[in-house]
């Protein structure tokens, strides 16, 4: 006769994949509470909208945004490694962009991606020889400034895309990485910085 009670294997393999379920949607939902909350958006930019759709349950994609006075702040980032270490490296990014504009110090966009940069390496460690976290992330980052009427870009592999008068143009990032270990030859640029009046 066949026994139809699960092995004592089957259901140890049942309680931990139960127990990672449960971590994994934990982790989810705290990566949900730091997305911008899309109403805050709409309050600064009315006629703007947020896609995030995660493949996995966490990701290592994240929307950022950060409202000071007359100045917008938004970015798009991806990270290099997908899903439960791309979660923990966006909080890396996230935490490190909140630290760099919430301060008095007037940044420009490509300023404050080559702080984001800096700080990615440091914090990751990745300045020294046998760093072992060697990602980075792409990110678009956008400054705007409604009292100027003027919009500032700077992207890490990422471009920014301008509508205007049924008209699509691109605006290429710099290909260079935030954070990583940076290539012998470029590893000591700058972000390039686009202005743009509205």
């Amino acid at each position: 006769m066949i026994s139809r009670k699960p092995s004592k294997l089957n259901l140890k393999i049942q309680d931990k994949n139960r127990k990672i379920e449960d971590s994994i949607n934990y982790a989810q939902r705290i990566q949900s509470s730091i997305l911008p909350d899309v109403r805050v958006v709409r309050e600064s930019l009315p006629k703007s909208f947020v896609y995030y759709k995660p493949r996995d349950v966490v990701s290592g994609d994240f929307p950022w945004f950060f409202r000071r006075g007359d100045e917008i702040y938004i970015a798009s980032g991806r990270l290099h490694r997908p899903w439960c270490p791309g979660a923990l490296l966006s909080f890396v990014g996230y935490f490190l962009l909140n630290s760099i504009v919430d301060h008095e110090r007037k940044l420009s966009a490509s300023e404050i991606c080559d702080l984001l940069h800096f700080g990615v390496r440091k914090t990751l460690k990745q300045e020294m020889e046998d760093a072992e976290a060697r990602d980075g992330m792409d990110i678009a980052f956008c400054k705007i400034n409604h009292k100027d009427k003027e919009v500032q870009f700077a992207g890490a592999h990422r471009p920014l895309y301008l509508l205007r008068n049924s008209e699509l143009t691109e605006y290429k990032g710099d290909r260079k990485a935030i954070g990583g270990i940076p290539h012998r030859k470029k590893g000591g640029r700058e972000f390039h910085q686009l202005y743009h009046k509205l």
